[in-house]
């Protein structure tokens, strides 16, 4: 199974590993290497959640990603509400 990881620093010791195709599945780690270790367990996670049947393996295609930004909101979807989140 090939599931598509981004990964993106935050700040200066953190990064962010999700996958877009998995919605709500991330892992956040104090360096690369521990946030691409802890996707591994978020992954098996989703799945069995999701009561899908946990591959023996799954290739992992990462791609580094900068953003800083936070996501708006659509003044449709929340016309009063915050124009951003931060969840964390």
């Amino acid at each position: 199974m090939k599931i598509s990881v981004k990964i993106e620093r935050k700040g200066k010791s953190s990064y962010r590993a999700h996958c877009p195709n998995l919605p709500g599945c991330f892992a956040v780690g104090n360096s690369r290497a521990e946030s691409l270790n802890k996707i591994d367990t978020a992954i098996h996670a989703y799945l069995a959640s999701m009561n899908q049947p946990t591959p023996k393996s799954i290739r992992k295609v990462v791609r580094e990603v900068q953003s800083n930004k936070r996501i708006p909101f659509s003044s449709q979807t929340r016309p009063n509400g915050p124009r951003s989140i931060q969840v964390g």
